[in-house]
């Protein structure tokens, strides 16, 4: 056995994971911000899943791979472990717990921890750790109270609890930890909140105000109050009253690239100007001021974004999570979503817009989409 299999050996307990989404009916969204023209959204599965391995050589560990990563973010977002360390270095994955940035904080036997956080230019994901609690097979774990500042200033955000659940970039739910799926007799997804040391995760994703490098440098200031469960009615049935607050300086990383474009979504009549890949973001600028009748669905302005298509081949569909949409009458539209998976920004070839819905059973090809290059 070599020096290499010998520490993968002794370290394999620290290498968990897979991925992770939180369906969107669990998501509680809070949108503070009304006095701009925004339409705030939701994907059927939001957002997305980070493996944390180690990277190795034959002697000693890079110092950005010895992080913990959260189980929850190796659940919720995807990539390959050699891109794992890049991502702590360029500042994406953050650990603030560790770097003594913040204090755990315990309160009627329930410790609350942040322990990971991933930022780009236009969206904040936040994991923290709950320890102490303990909740049923089919109970919803959830805080009654959350509140979320940045700089002093109130933010629109979406949280819940890590359920276990992810995509496989195709639009198929699967388990996080690679798992088969498990269903109750009305043939319900069963979620799986309780992690294997016995914590909780919950994570909440901060919405840009479409400002790039928004949340870079900035300290947010969150306070989670009364733990508790969902009751039959949705109302929350508190078992945990007390208050575990937080306060940080976030890094992030201003890592994007940006292609201006002229691109007609065939027979649409809508046309895409400029498309922007940031590592958990995607943005676009739409003009829909020549929509033709009877393209589309008459509820919907434009195709939407479903995802990316890499440089190898690779096509990532139904990634998009979280949102902001900003209109204008002339028929401009800017929008910016999360994502549900990490992406390199220089390994995206093009932007894919969904042409039409598939059947159940049957998988995304790219005659479903249209393709917008953003390489050329």
């Amino acid at each position: 056995m070599t020096k290499k299999d010998l520490y993968k050996e002794a370290t394999k307990d620290m290498i968990v994971g897979l991925e992770e989404i939180e369906r969107s009916i669990n998501m509680q969204v809070e949108d503070k911000r009304t006095h701009r023209k925004k339409k705030y959204r939701m994907s059927r599965v939001a957002a997305a899943i980070i493996v944390g391995m180690l990277t190795v050589s034959t002697v000693s560990v890079s110092a950005y791979a010895l992080h913990h990563w959260s189980n929850g973010m190796k659940g919720r977002f995807q990539v390959s472990s050699s891109d794992t360390a890049s991502l702590e270095k360029t500042g994406v994955a953050d650990f603030p717990d560790e770097k003594k940035e913040t204090k755990s904080v315990t309160k009627n036997g329930v410790t609350v921890s942040v322990v990971q956080t991933l930022v780009d230019n236009y969206y904040a994901y936040i994991a923290f750790q709950v320890k102490g609690y303990q909740i049923g097979k089919k109970e919803t774990p959830t805080f009654d109270h959350m509140k979320c500042t940045l700089d002093g200033k109130m933010v629109s955000t979406c949280s819940s609890f890590y359920d276990g659940l992810s995509n496989d970039g195709n639009g198929n739910v699967i388990m996080g930890d690679g798992s088969a799926l498990s269903t109750g007799k009305d043939i319900s997804l069963v979620n799986s909140y309780v992690q294997k040391d016995g914590t909780l995760e919950y994570h909440i994703l901060m919405y840009t105000d479409g400002t790039r490098g928004y949340f870079s440098n900035k300290t947010v200031n969150i306070k989670l109050s009364d733990l508790g469960i969902y009751g039959k009615k949705e109302e929350v049935k508190v078992e945990k009253k007390g208050t575990w607050s937080f306060a940080w300086k976030l890094s992030g990383s201003s890592a994007s690239k940006v292609k201006k474009v002229n691109a007609t979504l065939g027979n649409t009549g809508v046309v895409v100007s400029e498309c922007e890949v940031s590592p958990i973001s995607l943005r676009a600028v739409i003009d829909t001021s020549n929509k033709k009748k009877g393209t589309m669905s008459k509820d919907v302005d434009y195709p939407p974004i479903t995802g990316v298509k890499l440089k190898d081949g690779t096509v990532l569909t139904c990634i998009i999570g979280g949102g902001i949409e900003e209109h204008d009458k002339d028929g401009r539209r800017e929008a910016i979503f999360a994502t549900s998976r990490i992406i390199d920004v220089d390994e995206v070839e093009s932007f894919l817009f969904d042409k039409s819905s598939r059947n159940d059973g049957e998988e995304y090809t790219e005659d479903n989409f249209y393709e917008v290059p953003i390489n050329q």
